[in-house]
């Protein structure tokens, strides 16, 4: 990191104040995201962006992520082709938890991440459940084909195994959305 310090302080006039950057690159090819130019401290466009996307406990990151895995889970009701049984009957489940955790972490961020997950999952079993019950209000909101996509028409008690796959999978998505942003938070140094 010194070597790094020394490339930004080379040719700044010692009445500069030198604000400590906060992203660090190991590799020596990578240009610097905070460079010094006129005596001006410069920040590049990817550094901008990268701290534009993780700030505010990586809001943006989580809604982008939320945004694809919405459409994507949407997608799966729809798909026609190779396996499309099981990705009707199946995928959809991961990625209703994957899409409840982020969304969960996204209003609580400081929330443990395995609370997330585990709220999101808690959420889609107590759907299955209501599906197993076949509660009349249920069955008359299921016959609009928009609520039959998110709530589901049918129990299966198979859902339950894709459920803790969407878990686990949302525990390593938070995992490391929440590591990068630590390593931008502070500069690469744990």
């Amino acid at each position: 990191m010194e070597q790094h310090q020394t490339l930004f302080r080379k040719g700044v006039e010692a009445e500069h104040v030198y604000h400590e950057f906060r992203f660090h690159h190991p590799v020596e090819k990578i240009s610097p995201p905070f460079y010094i130019e006129n005596n001006k401290e410069r920040a590049t466009i990817s550094a901008r962006l990268m701290e534009f996307a993780f700030a505010d406990d990586a809001r943006v990151v989580k809604v982008i992520v939320m945004s694809f895995v919405l459409i994507t889970a949407l997608y799966t009701k729809t798909y026609e082709g190779l396996y499309s049984q099981f990705i009707h009957d199946h995928i959809g489940g991961v990625l209703y938890v994957l899409f409840g955790s982020l969304f969960v972490s996204l209003f609580f961020p400081r929330l443990y991440l395995g609370w997330s997950t585990g709220i999101a999952f808690a959420a889609t079993c107590a759907l299955e459940g209501i599906q197993w019950l076949q509660l009349p209000f249920m069955v008359k909101l299921t016959q609009y084909k928009a609520m039959a996509y998110l709530f589901g028409t049918s129990y299966n008690a198979e859902d339950f195994i894709f459920y803790v796959v969407g878990g686990v999978i949302s525990l390593f998505v938070l995992w490391l959305i929440r590591e990068e942003q630590i390593k931008l938070d502070t500069g690469g140094v744990y």
